[in-house]
C-alpha cells in the first residue's frame, strides 16, 4: 500500500472518500483504496484507455461518443485545462468524470460491472449539464444548463452519479499531501466473495477486541475468565484479590457477621472494578453471570480456610455429629415411611450429594450438591406414581441426612447463608437450604414423641452402641 500511496502523490491523484467509511470505525481495505484513488486523465489519454478494454464494440462505441462531447464541451469552456480536471481514472480501471460545476462525479465505466449494466436501452435526451449550450451524440442528450438537449432513440451510457460533498486535503507521513473529496456513496462496492487478500485497516480498540476474540474463540465461560485474568488489564483486580485475601487471613477473624460484611463488600466492590475493566466491558449477560461466579470461586480458594468453619460453626458441627451417631436405630419406619417402598439404592446417591459438599470451595456449588440430593429424593417419591408433598418429602430428607451424616452441616449451611448470592435462578436451591435447616433444628431436638417409637424404645437405644447384633428398633405402630 505506500507504494501505491508514493505513486499517486506522483501523479497528483485524488482519494475519494465515502462518506460512511472512516479510518476509525471501518475496515480500509486494499481494494477500496484502488477503487477511490483516482488520476485525473486527457480526453486522449482516456481513449487509448478505451481501446484497450475487453468489453464488446457496442460499449467502446458509446464510451467514444462519450468521450467526444466532454472533448467538445471541454474546448467551448476552456480547452485542455478544462478536460484534464474533469475525467479520471482509478488505480483498478474505473472511468468517469466530474460534472462542470464540480458537484458529482459520474461513472462512465467500471471493470467488474457486466457491459448490459453499463448500457441503457434508449436515451432520454436529459445527459450530463455541462454549461453552455446543448449537445447530442449518439442516442444521448448532453444539454447544458440554457437547453435541454435533442431528444432521440437509442442505447446510452447507464452512468452511476454520485454526489461530492466537501473537498480538502489529508497527509500521510512524510509524503506530500493528496487531495481528498467526500463523496455520498462509494464508486464501487468490492464482492467479498473475491479470493484475493485484503489488507484491513483497525484502529487499535477495534484490533484489540479482534484479538481477543480470536483468543477466546472456542474456551469454555471458565477458562474465558482465566484467560482475562491473566492478561496485563486484570493486573489491578488481581493484585486487590491478593491483597485482600492476604489481609483477612492475616486478621483470623472469628465473629460471623464482620467476616460475611468484610467478604462481601469485597466481592461487590470487585464485580464493580470488572464491570468497568475493558477485558468484560463487551461481554454478555451469560458471560458476565459466569465471570462473578468464577470470580467469586478465584477469591473463596484463598480465604477458605478462615471465612469456612468459623468456631462457633465448629461447636455446631461437632454436636450435630454426636447426635447424629447415637440416632444410629432409626429406620423408615419411625419416620412413618413404607419401608418396603423405601429405595436404599437412590438414596445412596441422594447421600452422596450431602457428601460432596465437603468437597467444594464456592458456597454456589456447595449449594447445588444440596440441590441434586433433594432432586434425587423427589424422584423417588414421585416414582410412586404420585406428586410430592412438603409433608410426604421432609421425612424421607431427614432420614436421608441421619444415614449419610455428613460432616460439617451447619458450617455448610452457615457459609452458604453468608456468601452465596439469593438470586431467582438460585430460588429452588434456597428454598431446600431452609429445607436442610429444619432438618438439622429437628435433629438437634429430637424426641420420641415426634418419631413412631415407644419412648422407653427410643431411651433404650439411644444408650447402646451400633453393633450388628442388636435387634433393630421396633417402630410403635406399623406404617400403612
Amino acid at each position: 500500500m505506500s507504494d501505491t500511496f508514493d505513486a499517486a502523490v506522483e501523479k497528483g491523484s485524488i482519494l475519494l472518500v465515502p462518506q460512511d467509511i472512516t479510518l476509525e470505525s471501518s475496515a480500509l481495505t486494499k481494494e477500496t483504496i484502488l477503487t477511490h484513488l483516482v488520476t485525473m486523465r486527457r480526453s486522449d489519454e482516456v481513449s487509448d484507455t478505451v481501446r484497450a478494454l475487453s468489453c464488446g464494440e457496442a460499449l467502446k462505441g458509446l464510451l467514444d461518443e462519450e468521450l467526444s462531447v466532454l472533448l467538445s464541451l471541454s474546448m467551448s469552456t476552456g480547452g485542455e485545462v478544462a478536460d484534464s480536471a474533469t475525467l479520471f481514472e482509478s488505480m483498478n480501471g474505473i472511468l468517469g468524470h466530474f460534472d462542470a460545476k464540480r458537484e458529482a462525479i459520474l461513472v462512465m465505466y467500471n471493470p467488474e460491472a457486466s457491459e448490459a449494466s453499463h448500457i441503457s436501452g434508449e436515451g432520454d435526451g436529459t445527459g450530463s449539464k455541462a454549461g453552455g449550450g446543448g449537445s447530442k451524440k449518439g442516442g444521448e442528450g448532453v444539454s447544458g444548463e440554457g437547453g435541454e438537449g435533442e431528444q432521440s432513440k437509442g442505447r446510452v451510457l447507464a452512468k452511476k452519479r454520485i454526489q461530492l460533498l466537501r473537498e480538502g486535503q489529508v497527509n500521510l507521513g512524510k509524503r506530500s499531501p493528496i487531495g481528498l473529496i467526500l463523496i455520498s456513496e462509494p464508486l464501487h462496492l468490492p464482492s467479498h466473495d473475491k479470493k484475493d487478500a485484503e489488507v484491513e485497516v483497525h484502529s487499535p480498540r477495534e484490533q484489540q477486541k479482534r484479538e481477543k476474540d480470536d483468543a477466546l474463540a472456542g474456551l469454555s465461560l471458565q477458562e474465558q475468565f482465566e484467560y482475562k485474568m491473566s492478561q496485563r488489564g486484570a493486573r489491578k483486580l488481581r493484585s486487590a484479590i491478593k491483597r485482600f485475601a492476604k489481609n483477612f487471613n492475616k486478621s483470623q477473624e472469628t465473629n460471623p457477621d464482620k467476616v460475611a460484611r468484610s467478604v462481601n463488600n469485597f466481592l461487590a466492590s470487585a464485580f464493580a472494578n470488572m464491570g468497568m475493566n475493558a477485558l468484560w466491558m463487551d461481554s454478555s449477560k451469560d458471560e458476565i453471570i459466569s465471570a462473578k461466579y468464577c470470580l467469586c470461586q478465584h477469591v473463596f480458594e484463598q480465604i477458605y480456610t478462615y471465612a469456612f468453619a468459623l468456631p462457633c460453626d465448629k461447636q455446631k458441627d461437632e454436636e450435630l455429629e454426636l447426635k447424629m451417631d447415637s440416632l444410629w436405630f432409626l429406620r423408615p419406619g419411625h419416620f412413618e415411611i413404607d419401608e418396603a417402598e423405601s429405595d436404599d439404592s437412590v438414596l445412596e446417591f441422594a447421600k452422596k450429594e450431602l457428601h460432596q459438599m465437603n468437597s467444594f470451595i464456592a458456597p454456589r456449588e456447595k449449594l447445588e450438591c444440596l440441590l441434586n440430593s433433594c432432586r434425587i429424593i423427589i424422584f423417588l417419591l414421585n416414582s410412586k406414581g404420585e406428586i410430592s408433598s412438603a409433608d410426604d418429602f421432609l421425612p424421607h430428607f431427614i432420614y436421608c441426612v441421619l444415614k449419610a451424616k455428613p460432616t460439617s452441616l451447619p458450617s455448610n449451611v452457615e457459609y452458604i447463608k453468608r456468601f452465596c448470592e439469593r438470586t431467582e435462578e438460585l430460588g429452588e436451591a434456597f428454598y431446600y437450604l431452609t429445607m436442610l435447616e429444619s432438618v438439622i433444628y429437628f435433629i438437634e431436638n429430637i424426641k420420641p414423641e415426634m418419631l413412631n417409637i415407644e419412648p422407653e424404645v427410643f431411651e433404650k437405644y439411644m444408650t447402646m452402641k451400633r453393633s450388628s447384633t442388636v435387634d433393630p428398633a421396633p417402630v410403635k405402630k406399623a406404617v400403612v
